[in-house]
């Protein structure tokens, strides 16, 4: 159960580390997270920040019966969604805006002004699954409350090409555990999906085999609703682990959706926990296979599928040889043979092109443009980016976003 502001920040920190769409708490009707939302750069702007009357709203249609958690539908563009959840420990939570389909650039400039979004056109709204809304909604409901929450769904959602296997499946089957359960700690729970990140099969069935128990004996009814919840609370979480390390999304999915048939047929306890164990390596084994894959790139496409996923930070030579298996003095000559440019030279390419992004689509100060993507100094930065491009940041914004 959450006892203070510090409880709640910390399971939405959690979640938002999984996630791919905003979260707000409010505490005793106090937003208390993100607390640091305004200093991401990469973040965004949201509605929840600007349109009180919106806010306003959701908690009325989420206060009348608690504990009580719903997706509703933005009443002005009906594709657009909130998730929302509220409990009679005096905590809230919106999640969103989110789309389950791609909202066209029309319609969410359209949207953005009616929310009060001070640069629509720079706007956009998260691309998610109402089914993984959904899960965020029951895992949060887990831990705030100590009773069973029904999640409310639009019947338009029902009705549209959502993925409603997933919906319904996790619509009956994520249940509230008994109250006296205890969540995975966090450590465990990050070495569980540093595994399945890297792909290190045998290493995951070792801790398994030697670190988890699911041999539990005689249980109450109860208990195999909590077998039935975990597991499918943690395929889902392993398939967005294994997305996030590149595996196919479209595979993933699907993987996801069988697994999650497969939980709808168990009778028996142990076979949830060993499904679980079981989808955790087949994803782990997805995720080695896309990086096998991955290394039989030749060199300099490697070097530079590395720099692209390292664009934010500082980028030695040394790194990257290390990564390709090469001495930096042959990869530097293999680099400018085939690109007919240095590395060094690569990497600045990189940073400004994303720059340059940055200064056209977004408001972020230039300093936070140039803390993000590595560079020593704003000076620095500055001085790189007018040789590349014959002007300063504050040319190239104001050049651009005037067009």
């Amino acid at each position: 159960m959450i006892e203070n502001e510090d409880d709640f920040s910390e399971l939405l920190l959690d979640i938002n580390k999984m996630a791919k769409y905003p979260i707000y708490g409010f505490y005793c009707n106090k937003r208390v997270y993100p607390d640091n939302y305004k200093n991401n750069p990469f973040s965004g702007e949201n509605p929840f920040d600007y349109d009180n009357r919106l806010v306003k709203s959701l908690f009325d249609k989420i206060s009348l019966t608690l504990p009580h958690a719903m997706i509703l539908n933005d009443i002005h563009i009906p594709v657009v969604h909130y998730g929302i959840a509220s409990f009679e420990n005096k905590t809230t939570v919106l999640i969103g805006p989110f789309c389950h389909n791609v909202l066209d650039q029309t319609d969410t400039i359209e949207y953005a002004k009616m929310h009060r979004i001070p640069t629509p056109n720079n706007f956009h709204i998260a691309r998610t699954q109402i089914a993984s809304v959904v899960a965020a909604l029951r895992v949060i409901s887990k831990v705030c409350c100590d009773r069973r929450v029904e999640i409310s769904l639009p019947s338009d959602i029902l009705q549209s090409s959502a993925p409603l296997s997933e919906i319904q499946a996790l619509n009956y089957k994520l249940y509230i555990s008994e109250n006296d359960r205890q969540r995975m700690p966090l450590a465990e729970e990050q070495v569980l999906f540093d595994f399945i990140r890297h792909g290190k099969v045998e290493e995951l069935r070792t801790y398994l085999v030697n670190g988890m128990n699911y041999e539990e004996g005689i249980m109450s009814y109860n208990e195999k609703k909590q077998a039935e919840y975990s597991a499918v609370i943690g395929i889902s979480f392993f398939s967005r682990v294994a997305m996030e390390s590149g595996i196919n999304i479209s595979e993933a999915h699907d993987l996801t959706d069988i697994y999650l048939q497969r939980a709808s047929t168990i009778t028996e306890i142990k076979e949830y926990y060993k499904l679980l164990f079981e989808a955790a390596l087949r994803y782990a084994q997805e995720v080695k296979n896309a990086n096998d894959s991955l290394y039989m790139l030749n060199h300099v496409e490697k070097c530079k599928n590395y720099i692209g996923r390292n664009i934010t930070h500082s980028i030695s030579l040394s790194k990257i040889a290390e990564h390709v298996g090469l001495s930096s003095t042959y990869l530097s000559k293999l680099f400018s043979k085939e690109e007919n440019m240095t590395i060094q030279d690569y990497i600045l390419d990189e940073k400004i092109h994303a720059a340059c992004n940055m200064l056209k689509y977004s408001d972020q100060p230039i300093s936070a443009i140039s803390e993000y993507l590595g560079f020593c100094t704003q000076s620095y930065f500055g001085k790189k980016f007018k040789i590349k491009t014959k002007m300063t940041p504050i040319e190239y914004r104001h050049k651009y976003q005037s067009n």
